[in-house]
């Protein structure tokens, strides 16, 4: 990141930035904690979340 300061004005501790593209795949990860988790495991959880809220939100549409 070119610019972290803005990290440093939000109310809430910020761990790790994950970019997506809309069919799931990882284009930016960054990580400042010190997890074990890939990723590409990281990515692909936070994807199936997405696709469960979206089918989710379509049971209710007539």
């Amino acid at each position: 990141m070119k610019n972290v300061k803005i990290l440093y004005v939000l109310p809430y501790p910020i761990y790790r930035i994950s970019v997506r593209d809309h069919k799931g795949n990882l284009l930016y990860d960054h990580d400042w904690s010190e997890s074990s988790i890939s990723e590409t495991a990281f990515s692909g959880f936070l994807n199936a979340i997405e696709i469960m809220i979206e089918e989710i939100m379509q049971m209710g549409d007539p």
